[in-house]
């Protein structure tokens, strides 16, 4: 009985002993048994107008997989039309908020006509980072990367394509180690649910219907797509072109069909917040742009199957493996006319580049990795 009792004691003397122990560990080093704080991020973007870099956003915030952290966005411009397919859980601040408050990582996802030292340059932010969407050796016009003072306190850029990345490490080659690599993260299964939501009813009586996404301003090549066409169409091979897309050289455009007689064979189709089933429905997609990034139409009609025929711009060979999923031309208006002339006699080598998209996976799970170690500098 005595030995009962004196073993009861011990097992509680014992117990309280761990528990004392685990409080002590508990005081001494927090850190290893309290969850880790958010890490703060701020996006800033220009605005969410229709345009690839805009649904690049989306996808990337909308998908947004960088684990343990807070995401607050900056839109400058709040009357983009494709707002409305946003997430709402993170966000939308004001200018003053985001040049208030403090971050971990503020990062300025807009390119074109960007200056990180209005932007990037007034946050409160451990780490800075800005996006380039183009090919900056390939663009005529200038860019903030071309001012070397206007980088200065960027801590990485993001181009969107290995070769957009070697073309501004040339440009300014001391800033080389902070460059890098990411392609845009894209929602596969959004686009592929959007594109059965409608149909655009292309005609179907044999001829080929091309479809182009894009703005209607000049680095996009309509001009001389639609000259392409006309040539064709002298020579007496007839197909349909529609370009979905608005922008300043609508009228020109449009006068420019007029002027070659093709009202009747070239569509513009104006502004489509969901494109995807004029894609979807094509016999061909068609990008005959004079310089690029990324293009994002092109991953998004690769997601949908369809026959590509594209400029040797940006990073172009590494979206197509030219004569098996898709056709790169050179970037000039014979070489456009001679692919394009191909793909639009040659039905069956459509169906063969189709066919090699069948089953196409984007990897968005690398994509956010990458960012992670960027953002954050983690191995």
């Amino acid at each position: 009985m005595i030995m009962k009792r004196f073993m009861k004691k011990s097992s509680r003397f014992c117990f309280r002993r761990i528990l004392a122990l685990i409080a002590l560990l508990i005081a001494f080093f927090p850190c290893t048994c309290q969850a880790a704080p958010p890490r703060r991020v701020l996006f800033i973007m220009g605005n969410l107008g229709i345009g690839g870099t805009e649904q690049a956003f989306i996808s990337l915030i909308n998908l947004w997989a960088v684990p343990n952290t807070q995401v607050e966005i900056y839109l400058k411009n709040r009357c983009g039309v494709l707002e409305q397919f946003l997430r709402t859980d993170f966000p939308i601040i004001t200018q003053k908020d985001a040049f208030f408050r403090s971050y971990d990582v503020a990062a300025c996802f807009y390119g074109w006509g960007a200056n990180p030292q209005t932007e990037l340059g007034k946050t409160h932010a451990k780490r800075k980072i800005q996006w380039i969407h183009t090919d900056l050796l390939q663009c005529p016009v200038g860019s903030f990367f071309n001012h070397k003072e206007m980088c200065e306190g960027i801590d990485a850029f993001i181009c969107v394509g290995q070769k957009p990345a070697a073309s501004a490490r040339k440009i300014q080659p001391q800033l080389s180690n902070k460059i890098f690599a990411i392609p845009n993260v894209l929602d596969q299964a959004a686009i592929k649910k959007k594109a059965q939501l409608e149909n655009p009813h292309y005609p179907q009586d044999g001829l080929c219907n091309v479809v182009s996404v894009g703005r209607l301003s000049g680095e996009k090549g309509y001009d001389r797509l639609i000259r392409v066409h006309s040539r064709l169409d002298r020579e007496g091979l007839f197909f349909r072109l529609y370009i979905v897309g608005d922008g300043a050289l609508r009228i020109s455009l449009q006068r420019q069909i007029h002027e070659a007689g093709l009202d009747s064979k070239i569509f513009l189709v104006g502004e489509k917040s969901n494109p995807y089933p004029w894609i979807a429905k094509a016999d061909l997609f068609a990008l005959p742009s004079l310089f690029e990034g990324c293009s994002v139409a092109v991953n998004e009609a690769k997601i949908l199957a369809r026959p590509i025929l594209m400029t040797d711009v940006g990073a172009a060979r590494e979206q197509i493996t030219s004569e098996i999923n898709g056709l790169i031309v050179d970037n000039n208006e014979e070489a456009i006319y001679q692919g394009l002339k191909r793909l639009v006699k040659d039905k069956n080598l459509r169906k063969q580049f189709s066919a090699a998209l069948k089953g196409f996976v984007y990897d968005n799970t690398s994509i956010y990795n990458q960012i992670e170690q960027v953002f954050f500098q983690t191995p």
